[in-house]
């Protein structure tokens, strides 16, 4: 096996009068193979309504090696892992390898308008990679879940809930 890189293939023919012909031409051999590594999310669970500046978006993150030209990346998000139309698109192309990029969720769909407003779901994510010079594609997927749920409200239990008396009381809730 011949390292990557151009060579130059030459024929010589000869004839039984000693008369020659010659033709060559430049090949190329690219033995590294096209991948998709180290493709994340983190965290898997964000919570972009309440804008608290916690978990308020997901970094998407992908390392992509061996194209020889470009590659064209694209991160889809879709509210069932069947569905077939994604409701949040973002694609990239990448001229350079290897390289890792990453880019962010801000648990919108392409609208611009918050997913599960109010509410807590889980959605499937997917990195598609597709080779620009022979059309290969790898895909990677997991989930995300957009938690917009708001948490239950705290309840004091003391015998009289205007007021405390003695040294502790109880209090629950998510917060």
């Amino acid at each position: 096996v011949q390292p990557d890189g151009l060579y130059r293939i030459g024929i010589t023919a000869i004839d039984g009068h000693g008369l020659t012909s010659e033709v060559s031409s430049e090949v190329e051999i690219d033995n590294t193979p096209f991948t998709l590594a180290g493709v994340g999310i983190t965290p898997s669970v964000i919570n972009p309504e309440d804008a608290d500046g916690v978990n308020d978006f997901a970094i998407v993150s992908y390392t992509v090696n061996g194209a020889k030209d470009s590659a064209t990346v694209r991160f889809q998000v879709f509210a069932n892992a069947s569905d077939t139309v994604a409701v949040f698109n973002y694609s990239a192309t990448v001229f350079v390898f290897p390289v890792t990029k990453t880019f962010t969720f801000r648990g919108k769909n392409d609208s611009g308008v918050l997913l599960s407003v109010g509410a807590t779901k889980t959605y499937y994510w997917k990195v598609t990679a597709v080779d620009g010079t022979n059309g290969q594609v790898l895909t990677a997927g997991g989930n995300v879940t957009i938690d917009n749920a708001r948490p239950a409200m705290p309840q004091i239990f003391t015998p009289d809930n205007l007021a405390l008396a003695g040294a502790g009381a109880t209090v629950s809730g998510v917060g």
